[in-house]
This record gives C-alpha cells, structure tokens and sequence, in this order.
C-alpha cells in the first residue's frame, strides 16, 4: 500500500514538470515542416526504415536492402515527396506525434536496414509506434526521447519521495522542463543524441535508490530490469549511451551489498553475477547493431592534438585512408569494418608511441569538460554563445556546437536567455560546501551528483570533446546540484518565517 502512495504522489508531483516540458519542446519546435527537415539525412533514412518495416512486418534480424542501394533511395526519395505533402495536407502540426498521414502505397517494397554507421534503435521504435498507431506519424521519430522522458521522470520522483528529497526532484523536473538544450537534443532531427542525456539521467533515481534508505529485494531486482531495459534502450538508439552502463552496475552493486549484507561471500558473488547477467541480458537479446567506434576516436583527438595530424572532419579522415591504401570508389563509404581496423591501428599507434602526449590530451580534456570552457562567451557581449575552433585541428566543431542551444540557454514559453555559467558553479561549490555536514541527506545528495557528474565525463574524455551535446551533458549534474540548493534555500526560508 505504501508502494501504490508513493506512486500516486510520483505521478501527480512529476506532473507540472513534463507539461512544462512539452509546452517548452513544443514551442522550440513550432517552426518545424517535413520540408525544412530535407537536409536531415538521419530523420529521413530512419523514416525509410521505420515505414519499410511497418508495411512489409518484418522485424528479422536480417533484411534485405541496404539504406544506400538503389531501390532504397528511390524509396526515400519517394517519402521526400509524399510524406510533406500529406502533413500539409491534413494540418499536422510539429507536436501532434501520435497523428498519422495517408499516401499511396509503394509497390515490391522489403524491409530495409540502416548503414553501418548509424544507431537502428530510432527507426524501429517508430516502427513499433507506426504499428500501435495503426499508420505513419511522422514527427513521432523526433519526438521518441521526450516520450521517453516521462516514465524516466516518475521513476526519479519516486525515488525522491522515496527518499524525502520531493522538493528537489520537483525542481529537478521542472529546470530540465526549462532547459532549452536539453529539449532541444530530445527531439533533434540530426541524431537521437537526446537519448544520450536520458541514459544519464537514468543514474539519478537509480543512486537514490543505491544511497537512499535500506532497499529490499524485490526493489534491488525491479530496478535492475528497469535500468537494463532503459540503458540498453538508450543504447540501440544512440550507442554512446553504453558509457553509463558501468556506473549503473557499481550502483546497484553497492544496492546488493546492502541487501544481502549478512549472506556468506559465495552467495554474494553469485548473486552479483546475476544481477551483471540480468544488466546485460538486454543487449545480447536486441538485433545486432554496430556503430563506428575508432573513427571517432581518431578525429576527436584533433581536440588538442597539435602533433600527429588528428582533425575533427570527415574529410580529414577520407584523406587519411587514401594514404593507406583504402580506395574509396572500390569499396564504398569509409565507416566500415575495415576502415575501424585502419583508424584502431592508427589511434593505438599514436598512444602507445606517444603516452605523455596523450595523457596530456586526458587531462585538458576533464578541465574542459568540468568547467565547460567553450560555454564562458555570451551571445550579449560576443555574439556567440560558445567559443569557436581556436586551431584547424579542432575542424567543424561550430557545426557540433549549433546543433541546439547551449547547455547555459533556458527558454519558457518561448521566451529564452542565456544563464551565466557562475550561477551553475555556485549551486556546485553550495553542494560542495555541505560536506562537512556529514548528515545522511548530504552523503545521499554527493553521492547522487558525483555519480552524475563523473559518469558524464566518460564520454567527452575517452572520445572527445568537440562534439557538443555529450560534452554539455556534465551541465545535467549542475542542475541537479541547483535543485538541491534552491531546495535548501526554501527550506531555511520556510523554517525562518515560521521560527
């Protein structure tokens, strides 16, 4: 009974903070139509697949046609067409994700996949949603993490109720519903880089629960499938998300250790390889998917390398496997698995040559990240809301950075401004300042934000950090460390009326 309360109090509590949410999103996105969306090769080529495997309801781990053969293109160059004019047709509207459109059908049609080099979550969730709508909705790919967002939402309120931190979780919710960068990169034609931050966030409500009150069993184990489903999830959708996987098994690690504190050690160790087994479970069950990974890491290093020719471009890289023998006309787009063999090679080579220069690179890259360096210019005094590539290594790293509003930009209802980077930095240093208090409420909220914090950081150091949205994602931990202080400050306000 107490478990169906705390659910009730979740849902309406988490209420005000998704509306905001999606009135915010929805207002961000109002100037949306199909046909200004033409340059976003991903948001076309996932529809591709997604109405492919709608109409021929075949969901094998094997289909037939490539997105780049010649059938396919003629199919997605098809939709460029049809698809427009039925939105324009029958007045859907860019927020009306669940609406759906008639077009004639396509004839000899066959189930399509994704090229090598991109993510197949996107396009067959919206499969999957097509079939539950009972036709093509075609702004719901861009609005797949929002939906997303709202059960990730009640789970983080009810692991702060759970915990008694409801005013903060409260505000957690409702600064994110604010966010202009994080609605942004929720429904971001380009990519589904919206569910890199959701595989984040998903580490709140689960360190609440690992710092907070003493978890049963039966929690231990919900909440294990929860965060395996919602991780691996996150993870077919936009593959950087694996990097918070770690974390997630530390956390409920710490949780099992807790529960089964008076179990003898064989019983612990089996039941911690369960608990891993059941983690992972999803991914070895989900179609076989596989992302480029060392081409990345070769132009990332061009962040700080000022010596061994790394160049966050494409074209860079094109240049760099003709000088290894890799023809491109012979054998097709550079992102395959002969080409990740090259850039591993090469990528491996430099570090073990070179391991001074590259734990140098290590450790430029947490300042940058911690500090958010590229954010310190404001649009009031310099135009630009980040800073610009400082070196030609640093490539189109403006490109990266224009995907969406900064991680200091905060818009409601339309209206948007640009917060100063050192009210972020004091809701940190007043979380840090706390950790004299020693009380259990503290250690909690350390816990959480430090959890937070540090797995944000996996990504923009072990890859890069010019690419933008994932190097903000540390932004998320300061929130949620402005939760926390605002929280503090309305309580002492509260007790010093009523004192």
């Amino acid at each position: 009974m107490k478990g169906a309360s705390l659910a009730l109090r979740a849902f309406l509590l988490m209420g005000p903070g998704v509306v905001l949410a999606f009135a915010n999103a929805a207002t961000l996105r109002a100037h949306w139509n199909l046909d200004n969306l033409g340059t976003s090769r991903r948001y076309w080529e996932d529809l591709t697949v997604a109405f492919s495997l709608y109409e021929t309801r075949d969901w094998g781990p094997t289909p037939s046609l490539s997105i780049g053969d010649a059938p396919v293109v003629h199919i997605n160059r098809r939709l460029h067409e049809v698809v427009p004019r039925a939105v324009q047709r029958e007045a859907v509207r860019p927020w009306e994700f669940w609406r759906t459109v008639q077009f004639r059908g396509f004839v000899n049609l066959a189930p399509v996949q994704l090229r090598f080099s991109d993510d197949t979550g996107r396009s067959r969730l919206s499969a999957l949603g097509f079939r539950l709508l009972g036709g093509v909705a075609p702004y719901l790919p861009l609005w797949l993490p929002f939906l997303a967002f709202v059960p990730l939402s009640f789970w983080t309120m009810f692991e702060c109720l759970r915990c008694g931190e409801a005013g903060a979780g409260g505000l957690f919710l409702l600064i994110l519903a604010s966010s202009a960068y994080f609605l942004e990169a929720l429904t971001l034609p380009y990519s589904a880089a919206g569910f890199h931050l959701l595989a984040a966030l998903t580490l709140v409500p689960l360190s609440f629960f690992a710092f907070g009150p003493s978890p049963t069993r039966a929690g231990l184990w919900l909440r294990t499938a929860a965060a395996a489903i919602a991780l691996h999830g996150a993870t077919l959708c936009r593959s950087s998300s694996i990097v918070f996987l770690p974390a997630a098994a530390g956390l409920l690690l710490m949780a099992l250790l807790r529960v089964e504190g008076q179990a003898s050690i064989r019983k612990r160790s089996l039941l911690a390889l369960l608990l891993l087994a059941v983690l992972w479970s999803p991914k070895a069950m989900a179609p076989r998917q596989a992302h480029e990974i060392w081409i990345g890491m070769w132009e990332g290093l061009g962040d700080f390398d000022r010596e061994h020719g790394h160049v966050w471009s494409d074209f860079a890289a094109r240049l760099v496997l003709d000088r290894e023998g890799y023809l491109m006309e012979k054998r097709g787009p550079y992102w395959t698995e002969e080409s990740e063999a090259i850039f591993r090679r090469l990528v491996l080579r430099d570090i073990r040559e070179d391991p001074r220069w590259y734990a140098n690179i290590l450790l430029r890259r947490v300042l940058v990240t911690v500090t958010q360096w590229r954010l310190w210019p404001t649009a009031r005094k310099t135009g630009l809301s980040y800073r610009p590539a400082q070196h030609e290594a640093e490539g189109f790293v403006e490109t990266y950075y224009n995907f969406v509003t900064t991680a200091d930009g905060f818009t409601v209802f339309g209206r948007r401004f640009e917060a100063p980077l050192w009210l972020l930095w004091a809701a940190v240093l007043g979380l840090a300042s706390s950790l004299r208090a020693r009380t259990p409420e503290q250690r909690r909220r350390l816990g959480v934000f430090a959890t937070l914090a540090l797995s944000a950081l996996a990504m923009p150091v072990a890859v890069t950090t010019l690419s933008g949205i994932e190097t903000q994602a540390v932004v998320l931990a300061y929130l949620l460390g402005a939760a926390f202080l605002i929280a503090d400050l309305s309580s002492s306000l509260v007790r010093s009326v009523r004192g």
